[in-house]
């Protein structure tokens, strides 16, 4: 198989992908507003865990928008397109949802354990006030680690994807490289081959 016949190749797989991904993230975006206006409209979820569940719904559209699609591009094409400080921007945004979502569902959790065993305790011991300070909490703590992650691995690229799922689809032109002291968040870097 000679270059352009590998090139068309990886770009018609690239489209595909790219198409496949763009699917889920519309259906992604539609259940997860979907959940929002259930949890808006259902009186007899608890004020507590609909802000969990909310937090969690906007943490998931979050990523759709602010990752995925920004990423379909690089993902179709093969290489990173726009720049470097986007590169890098889009990067922060990623490792910030990923600890989004992961508290959010950590706090699902400890709600609904302490639900089930402290029943008559969960009003006292899960208030408004705490799971609002909570929610807070999770998005300050999410975007200072994903800032200080950035600093910390001094991240900086040729070529950029942001999506650890586009680790599986850029296999044609393009070589994964993990930097030494990076972090294994999902963010790699990559350099293109030229054959």
């Amino acid at each position: 198989m000679n270059n352009s016949t590998t090139a068309v190749f990886c770009t018609e797989v690239g489209i595909a992908r790219a198409s496949v991904l763009s699917v889920i993230g519309l259906l992604t975006v539609v259940s997860n507003i979907t959940c929002l206006l259930a949890l808006q409209k259902t009186g007899s979820i608890n004020h507590q865990t609909r802000l969990f569940l909310r937090s969690l719904a906007i943490s998931d559209v979050y990523v759709v928008l602010l990752v995925l699609t920004p990423s379909l591009g690089p993902i179709a094409l093969g290489h990173w397109l726009f720049g470097d400080n986007t590169c890098i921007a889009c990067s922060v945004l990623q490792v910030s949802s990923i600890y989004t979502e992961n508290l959010s569902f950590l706090c699902v959790s400890i709600d609904r354990y302490i639900c089930i065993t402290k029943p008559f305790a969960y009003h006292r011991i899960v208030t408004p006030c705490r799971a609002k300070f909570m929610v807070s909490s999770i998005w300050i703590l999410s975007s200072g680690l994903a800032i200080a992650n950035a600093h910390a691995t001094n991240w900086h690229a040729q070529c950029c994807t942001v999506l650890a799922i586009s680790i599986h689809f850029l296999r044609c032109r393009t070589t994964m490289i993990l930097e030494p002291g990076s972090s294994p968040s999902g963010v790699f870097y990559c350099h293109s081959l030229y054959l």
